[in-house]
Formats: structure tokens, sequence, C-alpha cells
């Protein structure tokens, strides 16, 4: 992200010093209360900014803010078919690619610092304060038809997890059939949207929402166990490294998965999968809740589980949740 997309008061601001809201005003050429405003405008997006009376503001941590350059110059010589562009807010970075004309070559990666409207899957709604994570979507043509293209956000969960362990060591657990966990505590998730025909190929973006360090008051307003990278890692989490290694995976990756299908992802899924070796309960839309036994994933990524009475069930992404049975 440019400077010149930030904030003004943000660049006036750091974790290091105070500075006092006649200082900012004077770099800035705006009054007190235009400071304060704007410091206000801040905190709604989920920056937190320490004020005291007398002493003026600071951020409450080191920041290490999304940088377009610095992505870009750690992408794979191979990745030069992906565009990076980051913002500073917006509703949605996938709602945004679909408003976008049609990608005909390569992919189109946009990234946002805070969402105001972000989406996980069924329609609920994604905390995404700024600085928090890494909110990331990308739209591409894949040369796959729809219903193979049922399998992608299965594969797109298993190279975000490689993307982790490469870059901080970190392992996660997968939970069918979009969300990383770690600790038992939902880390990120991802969310597959595609327009195509039968036989492809398919317009496809890819939304990708990763914890990195979520401020108390977003936790508080999640309605299940979360946790970010910085409740696990030492030091600021250098998204930007992230954010690159993930890029560079998911070309490998969404290569492979035009090639071979979600086959060559299975082996890992079921090394990943948080769901094997439990009991989970099944709620379905317009059919009873399903307790059984999870046995693992078929060809085309739906969720096998048996039920007591030894029949088998295949389900479908879009039509129901599971829960672990304690």
């Amino acid at each position: 992200m440019n400077a010149t997309a930030m904030p003004a008061v943000l660049q006036c601001l750091d974790a290091e010093q105070w500075v006092t809201g006649g200082a900012i005003g004077a770099q800035l050429g705006i009054g007190r209360a235009a400071v304060w405003k704007q410091i206000d405008s801040l905190r709604d997006c989920g920056v937190e900014v320490d004020a005291q009376a007398g002493i003026g503001y600071r951020l409450r941590k080191p920041p290490c803010w999304l940088d377009r350059d610095q992505i870009v110059s750690w992408l794979d010589a191979t990745r030069s078919n992906t565009a990076v562009e980051v913002v500073w807010q917006t509703g949605s970075t996938s709602a945004d690619l679909w408003q976008r004309e049609t990608v005909d070559s390569g992919w189109l990666a946009l990234m946002a610092e805070s969402q105001t409207g972000g989406r996980g899957r069924r329609g609920r709604p994604w905390t995404s304060p700024a600085g928090a994570g890494l909110w990331l979507s990308m739209r591409g043509l894949i040369n796959v038809g729809l219903a193979q293209l049922s399998g992608l956000a299965i594969a797109v969960a298993v190279v975000t997890t490689a993307a982790l362990r490469q870059t901080m060591g970190i392992e996660c657990q997968l939970k069918w059939p979009n969300d990383l966990y770690l600790q038992h505590r939902k880390l990120g998730g991802v969310l597959v949207e595609a327009r195509g025909e039968t036989n492809g190929p398919c317009d496809v973006v890819i939304g990708i929402g990763i914890n990195c360090d979520l401020p108390k008051a977003a936790r508080a307003g999640i309605d299940q166990a979360n946790i970010s990278l910085a409740d696990v890692a030492s030091g600021t989490i250098d998204r930007n490294r992230l954010a690159a290694a993930l890029l560079n995976a998911l070309g490998a990756g969404l290569q492979s998965f035009t090639e071979k299908g979600l086959v060559a992802f299975s082996d890992d899924w079921n090394k990943l999968d948080m769901l094997r070796g439990h009991q989970v309960m099944v709620e379905r839309e317009s059919h009873p809740t399903l307790h059984g036994t999870p046995l693992g994933i078929d060809r085309w990524g739906r969720l096998r589980v048996q039920d007591s009475s030894g029949v088998e069930h295949l389900l479908s992404d879009g039509e129901v949740r599971v829960r672990i049975r304690a």
C-alpha cells in the first residue's frame, strides 16, 4: 500500500513515542477537533490508538502495514502472471473483484487492511479490523468444470497451511470444508465463489482470511473460539512476507489442481483433518440432525459421514454445519 492510500493521521503515529494532537494538527494543517475525529475514525477501523491527556496519541502495537511493492518483490518469478493491489479499507475484497472486468489471463490479488463487510461461509460476517489479519482475495480463470471445482476450497485450505508452515513453522489443522484451526480454535477460513460452464473454464474468486493479531474488542464480537498467529508467535507478524508466501503457494497449488484435481491434495488433507477420530453432529437444512463418524472426503470434496446404522452420507459444502461432539 502506498503511503498516500493510508489515512494521513495514521502516518503521524507510531508505537515508540507519543505525539500531541497539536503536532499532528500542525503536520496535517487541521485543528485539534479534526485530529480527534480522524483518530476516532481509525479506531472504528480497528486500529488500537492509546490517548493520554496532555501527552498525546500513540499506536498500542508496532504496526506492520501491508506494502504492495514489498509483497511483489518476494513473489517467485513464476508468479509474474499475478497482479497485486493493496487498499486501506473496503467492504469486501471478494465483492470488489466481482465488480472488475473478467480477467482473461493470470490472476489479480486484492488485499485490504480492513473490511467493513467481510464474508465467510453461508454469508456469515467475517471480522476484519485494520492491520489485524490477512484479508486477501484473488480472481482468475481456471480451466476446470463446475463439478470439479467443488473441491477447490479444500485444495486452497491445504495450500494455506503449507504457507503458514513455511513462513512461521506453524502447524494448523483443517475443519471441513474450509476452516483453519490452531489449538482447537479458529484461525482463518477460505471462501471460493465461481461462475462458469459445466465443462469450464470457470471464473473464480478465492477469498482467504487469516487472523494475525485480532484486538480483544474484535474477538469479543466473534461467536466461536478463535485464535491469532500472534498468540503462538514471538514478535510482530510480517504480513507482507506471509502474503507473498501465500501467493507463491497458491500459484503452484492452482496449477496442480488444474492438472490433477483434488486428488493431488487428498493425502495432505487426511493428515490435517481435525474431524478424524471424532464423532460429529451435522445440522442440515430441511433434514434431521445427523450424528455419526466422519470418514474423510470423496474425490469431489464431499464429507463422508457414517451414521449408527452403518449408512454413509455424502455432504456438500453449502448445505450443512458440522460440529465435533463433546
